[in-house]
């Protein structure tokens, strides 16, 4: 039996159900007792980083990945102006043009590892449908991706043209309860990357990634829809710091917009004016699963959150295409959210700031050059 059977466990920090991740057998990674989000619990992490990507950092990793594409190891590129050093760390150079490329890894291992199903089932507006299709593909596994109507048709020709069956959904929410009828129904793997703690368990390599890259950085700002992202990198610093290997951890700006912004309300209460725009795609959850561990990680980090209107977006992706950086609207928001916050960074001491710019634009192309030459409403 592989190590990992005896040192890395599914827990429920509300019921206490435990059990080992590869006995488990979990179609969907919830708790089988109360259906909340599990996290988990590896009780021989050791920071002994050895090869590239994200497979550098398997000593940390509760899931061993049984291939790789070469995820991870993305640049970090440093900028000064007269009150900071910008490092924006390029997650859309990974292989499929997003950071979920590192969940998708880990949470098909688990599959590999421990399922007999050949079919694997996940909801997304477009990047994680992409990337999961990528690697079912990889793994000669069937996919089924159901997404909103509105997601980009560049993203659902890309999913397409990967092989998987795409499944149209009116609404975000809608898609969800698709996946789960069809989890119901047939023998598959639902990914969930909503609430799934494997998909956090490779984001968090983007923590290690920095750390060695340039140390631990005053502030990070992520752009905040299901969470993953945020909750990935503020624990792979909390692991780093609970090994001594780093002394704080960086304060975590999350970044919503004004069409959609669940995590700024359950923190500051109803916003006054609403936009009613899919530009931002990646950031239209409604409820995120883990709303309450993100604020948790805010509030740990002395953290806060940032709203961005579109105008506001479409003005912060000219900038980053003149900087070179092509990146879609929902990476765009948090170089928006950096222009609106030099004064609240300062105040907090910030000297130097990480942009985490997550998706590609090359995969929306003509909808991008449409708005930036035209503008939205």
């Amino acid at each position: 039996m592989p190590a990992p059977q005896y040192v890395s466990f599914f827990v429920c920090k509300k019921c206490g159900y435990t059990e080992s991740i590869y006995s488990a057998k979990l179609k969907r990674i919830i708790c089988p007792r109360c259906g909340s989000p599990l996290s988990i619990e590896k009780r021989d992490r050791e920071w002994h980083p050895r090869g590239y990507g994200l497979i550098r950092y398997v000593s940390m990793l509760a899931i061993k990945p049984r291939r790789s594409l070469g995820e991870g190891s993305t640049p970090a590129v440093s900028e000064e102006n007269s009150s900071f050093k910008i490092v924006y760390k390029l997650e859309y150079l990974n292989p499929t043009g997003s950071f979920k490329d590192r969940g998708a890894l880990t949470a098909l291992s688990y599959v590999a590892e421990s399922l007999s199903t050949r079919h694997i089932l996940e909801d997304s507006s477009g990047n994680a449908g992409i990337s999961v299709a990528t690697y079912a593909r990889l793994y000669r596994y069937k996919a089924t991706i159901i997404v909103p109507k509105h997601a980009p048709i560049g993203k659902k020709k890309f999913i397409k043209m990967l092989g998987a069956e795409v499944v149209e959904a009116p609404t975000r929410d809608d898609a969800t309860k698709i996946a789960l009828d069809i989890l119901n129904r047939k023998n598959c793997f639902y990914v969930d990357h909503l609430s799934n703690p494997l998909f956090i368990e490779g984001i968090k390599t983007i923590a290690y990634e920095l750390y060695e890259q340039i140390g631990v950085p005053d502030a990070i700002l992520v752009p905040f829809g299901s969470g993953g992202l945020l909750l990935g990198i503020y624990y792979g610093f909390k692991e780093l710091l609970d090994l001594k290997i780093i002394d704080k951890i960086p304060h975590l700006v999350a970044v919503q917009s004004t069409a959609n912004p669940p995590l700024y309300e359950r923190i500051y209460g109803s916003i006054h004016s609403y936009e009613n725009s899919t530009l931002a795609d990646g950031l239209l959850v409604k409820n995120p699963p883990r709303i309450e561990e993100a604020v948790d990680a805010l509030q740990a980090t002395n953290g806060f959150v940032v709203l961005v209107n579109s105008s506001e977006i479409i003005h912060a992706l000219k900038e980053l295409l003149d900087k070179g950086f092509i990146v879609e609207p929902t990476s765009a928001t948090v170089y928006a959210a950096f222009s609106k916050i030099h004064d609240k960074l300062r105040d907090k001491g910030c000297k130097e700031v990480v942009i985490i710019l997550t998706g590609s634009g090359l995969k929306m192309i003509d909808y991008i050059a449409s708005i930036v030459t035209i503008g939205i409403s």
